[in-house]
């Protein structure tokens, strides 16, 4: 397949209400945004399209636990984003068993609830254990939202450090999709 560039050219309004305690390990708080966009051929893109997305997780901890649930939602409206503006799912946390960004579509829709237990407290680091359970998927039309929901989970050990957190996590979801995660970088991500 030939490799084809893809313009885009969009105005956006981004609205954004961060109330967590820790970014990477919160233990309470919310996080919400509310995020629309408009492509149009006269600002330079390619097509014609809208796009919508609304996310909120909220974070309730007591003692050295915290459960976090959450909702992210997301949206193409009149017309058809080109690839490099299709929605992705998949990684941890994210449908876990799936590889990063493995499904993609014009619609999205995740939930999901996180467990979290401090378990160690040294002199620079925090070290937490934790589990999720997912649900979701990505579809093309609007019209098969909510069809074929996947179910994922995992399980994982967290270090708070100077230099960002660590993650060592399993993801397994529906199909005996299962995945291994090693990595630095935020838990909670907003993109």
């Amino acid at each position: 397949m030939p490799d084809e560039d893809y313009n885009t050219g969009q105005i956006y309004l981004r609205l954004i209400d961060d109330k967590l305690d820790n970014v990477y390990f919160p233990s309470r708080g919310h996080f919400g945004r509310f995020e629309y966009a408009v492509s149009r051929e006269g600002l330079g893109s390619d097509t014609d399209f809208d796009q919508a997305k609304l996310g909120y997780f909220h974070a309730y901890g007591w003692g050295s636990n915290v459960l976090i649930g959450g909702l992210d939602i997301r949206t193409t409206l009149g017309g058809d984003a080109p690839i490099q503006n299709l929605y992705r799912l998949g990684g941890f946390q994210n449908l876990s068993g799936y590889e990063q960004d493995e499904l993609t579509g014009q619609q999205f829709g995740l939930a999901k609830v996180v467990y979290m237990r401090r378990i160690r407290d040294l002199q620079f680091f925090k070290a937490y254990v934790g589990a999720s359970l997912e649900v979701g998927n990505a579809w093309e039309d609007t019209g098969d939202i909510g069809d074929d929901l996947i179910f994922a989970g995992s399980a994982f050990v967290g270090v708070d450090t100077p230099i960002g957190p660590i993650y060592l996590g399993y993801g397994h979801a529906e199909g005996n999709n299962q995945s291994l995660y090693l990595f630095l970088g935020p838990l909670f991500s907003f993109r």
